[in-house]
């Protein structure tokens, strides 16, 4: 909808950045979390999978804390989605269905009352 002058009003543009802003916050949430750790144990990006996580949590991030969790993911090929399968948000515990190419993972999450994952596990459905 352009304005008189061939431009589109303020209001407009402010609501469009507001849309925009809401879906970068859809993005983000609790899915977007796990997605995000489960992505970045893949690609062995150690950093980037303790970034969402409490201090305790984020000390275990190591390799020999993750265990053979990151071949595991390998094996089972590209990260296609994560969908949301239970939630207690009373409890901020969230429960993902992880698949991949080759197989799917069960993801389970809590968050702590900050927003950061205050406990991750994930399990080979295969």
């Amino acid at each position: 909808m352009l304005g008189p002058n061939g431009r589109f009003p303020v209001r407009c543009a402010r609501i469009a950045l507001l849309a925009l802003f809401a879906l970068a916050a859809c993005a983000s949430g609790p899915a977007g979390t796990a997605e995000k750790i489960a992505r970045a144990i893949d690609a062995g990006d150690l950093a980037g999978a303790a970034a969402p996580m409490d201090a305790a949590l984020a000390k275990r991030v190591t390799d020999e804390g993750l265990g053979d969790l990151p071949a595991t993911m390998q094996k089972l090929g590209t990260l296609q989605s994560v969908t949301q399968t239970r939630s207690d948000v009373s409890e901020r515990k969230y429960e993902f269905a992880a698949q991949f190419e080759k197989g799917s993972m069960t993801l389970d999450v809590q968050f702590d009352p900050d927003g950061k994952v205050s406990y991750f596990h994930a399990l080979d459905n295969d």
